[in-house]
Parts: structure tokens; sequence; C-alpha cells
């Protein structure tokens, strides 16, 4: 399976299982390989595409394919015959990479080649291994020890060349105002480094000016004529269902605000719940978008 949207729906066929039980949840189909839990741990050879969630996973048998990633701790100790997917409190890759690799994580460590492009997001990352493509690099504290052989797109606070650091092409290199990131040039010559300024450290209310009473009061006026007319649509739609409605609010206007209010709580609480399974996580702005859209309906039906 290579499409992602596949991947995602066959995860949350799995997430029931993996929540009634506390071994992991397990699913082989075609090449892949489903696999969640508390623990994760691939280890059998012949996997084409690895699709992995869990609060600790390990990738310790080669992919042929692609490598889905998610947990609090990961570590990729086998190749990857494709790319790399990767999104961890601590993720650690210790297995080539022979397409891209896209990575997010608090503390990221890459100590295996990567042979395709790589994009890494973290609070502090360390690049131990050569890159043959090129980077898209952001984070606090970044460390380079080896080679890059394309061009570079860098933003970080603090940035640290090993001795066999080098890149082969250009480098843009973002940093905060007043902080000037040292670049060897044994690493890259000065005539290929774009200094940027880095400018979201300004509040956003002191960037961008705030609408005046004139625009207030027109976006009020606008606000009332598009619930005036999606008020008056549901009404001409289903004008007996409305007038159902009415009598209930007429009759009992507070026990009709309870029972909204403990569906709104039932819906909420379920996204709680399914952040807890960590893979439910993907399920849960489709669950905030049902209760948006039940808050929507009842207020208009009130109106």
């Amino acid at each position: 399976m290579r499409r992602p949207a596949s991947a995602l729906i066959l995860a949350l066929a799995l997430w029931p299982a993996a929540g009634a039980q506390a071994d992991d949840a397990a699913l082989d189909l075609a090449g892949d390989r489903f696999r969640i839990g508390t623990t994760v741990t691939l280890a059998e050879p012949g996997a084409e595409d690895a699709f992995l969630a869990g609060e600790r996973v390990t990738l310790a048998a080669p992919v042929t394919g692609s490598a889905h990633l998610a947990g609090r701790r990961v570590d990729v100790t086998a190749a990857v015959g494709g790319a790399l997917y990767g999104a961890a409190a601590d993720l650690a890759v210790n297995g080539d990479v022979s397409g891209t690799a896209t990575l997010a994580a608090y503390d990221l460590e890459i100590a295996a080649p990567v042979t395709g492009s790589l994009r890494a997001f973290a609070n502090h990352i360390a690049l131990r291994a050569p890159l043959g493509g090129s980077a898209l690099i952001l984070g606090q504290d970044v460390e380079i020890e080896a080679a890059i052989a394309g061009d570079v797109v860098l933003a970080a606070r603090t940035l640290v060349f090993g001795p066999d650091a080098r890149i082969d092409g250009s480098l843009t290199l973002y940093a905060p105002p007043g902080v000037v990131l040292e670049v060897p040039a044994s690493v890259i010559p000065p005539e290929r480094i774009n200094r940027r300024v880095i400018l979201t450290d300004r509040p956003m209310a002191e960037r961008v000016a705030g609408p005046g009473p004139a625009a207030l009061a027109l976006g009020f006026v606008i606000g009332v004529l598009i619930l005036a007319l999606l008020a008056t649509i549901l009404a001409a739609v289903t004008p007996r269902r409305i007038a159902d409605y009415e009598a209930i609010l007429v009759k009992g206007p507070f026990r009709s605000l309870g029972y909204g209010f403990l569906a709104l709580a039932t819906v909420i609480g379920a996204a709680i719940l399914l952040v807890a399974t960590v893979i439910g996580v993907l399920a849960v702005p489709f669950v905030l978008l049902a209760a948006g859209l039940l808050w929507a309906i009842g207020y208009l039906v009130a109106v």
C-alpha cells in the first residue's frame, strides 16, 4: 500500500482492538505490516511498507518500501528501502534510509546515511551521517557532523559543526535578530551562504494592527445577516421539524439547554479518550468537527 490515506483507514480499523487488550494489534496485508500497541517492535523480515504506532516503537527489520512511525520513543535500527516518516518525542535513526526522510521530534538524532532529502523539525537535531540530497532543518539547537550533498535551508538559535561537516550546495541560514551563527569556511564558502533574520520573536499584536471600529461594526452586521439567512433557509427546508423544536424549547428551555450541554460534553469527552489511545488521535479532528456542527445546528434552531 502506497497511499497514506489507505494506511490511516486501516490503522483506525485496528484501533478498537488495541484499546481493548494490552497486547499489540497487528495486521499483515499485501506485504504491508500494521502494528499498534504500547510497545511495538517489528522484527519480522519481508515487509514492504511498515505502519507502526505506540508508546515505544522500534523498527528492527528492514522494509523494502516506506516506513511510517509514531510514538513517544521511536528507534529505527534497520534499513528503510523507501521513504521514512517519523514523529516522536525522542527519535533515533540508526538504519540506512534509501529514500527521503521526514522527521518531527523533540530530540532527533540521525546516525545513519540518508540517500534522499531530509526534512527535520525538532528542538534538538543531530545529523551525524551523510545526506545525499537537500535538507530543510528547523530546530533550536542543531549539530551537523557529516556531509550534505544538496542545498540546505536551516533555522536555528545555536549551530555546531563537526570536523567532517560539509555542505556541497547553497546554505540559506535563518537566525533570530542579533544572533550570528558561525559557519566555518571548511563547511561552505561564505559566498554560498544567504543569511536571513527570523522576525517571529515579536508578538503578533505588535506586527498586525487590530481592526478599527468601522471594521468591527461591519463584521457584526455581516454576521447578523448571514445568521438570519441560514436560519431562514433552515426554517424553509424543514418547517414542521423547526416548529416541533420551537414547542420543545418554549416548553422546557432549561431542559433543552441541559441536553445540549450533555451532548457536547459527550462528544468532547470522546475526543479526549481518543487522544489517550495514541492511534485514536487520527480521529480527533473528525470528532471535534462533529461537535462544532452539533453546536452550530443547535444554535441555528434556537435562533
